[in-house]
């Protein structure tokens, strides 16, 4: 009589579920990398909108004159993405300045806010 031994090796069971758990693990670390990367795009578009608003504060200072009570808005390009930037400017309690809040978006969603800053500019002669 011949006697059936068990083969050595895996059952299909056995290897569906390793290939199951080898799915899971590829799944997560391609979310996660695609994550890394939206962040990063994130980042790099927060970063341009900050430089967009020191080079705004820096005109006024350079340029050294008086900016007009009001808003102004305008589209800039910057490092091939084009954002929109919107200045504010109005008086203080002190005569001789003025706050300026500039505000930078993307173009393409001019509802959220990449940066914001809010200063004072001296008048001329100070």
């Amino acid at each position: 009589m011949k006697s059936w031994r068990r083969a050595g090796g895996f059952t299909l069971i056995e290897v569906m579920v390793a290939f199951m758990v080898l799915a899971i693990a590829i799944a997560a670390t391609i979310r996660m990398s695609s994550r890394s990367i939206d962040l990063a795009q994130q980042l790099r578009a927060r970063l341009l909108a900050d430089w967009i608003v020191q080079d705004r504060l820096e005109e006024h200072r350079a340029m050294r004159y008086w900016p007009a009570v009001g808003v102004r808005e305008g589209v800039i390009d910057q490092a091939g993405q084009s954002f929109r930037w919107r200045e504010i400017v109005a008086p203080t309690q002190f005569s001789r300045f003025r706050r300026i809040e500039i505000v930078v978006s993307a173009k393409s969603d001019p509802d959220t806010v990449l940066a914001r800053q809010v200063t004072s500019i001296a008048g001329p002669g100070f």
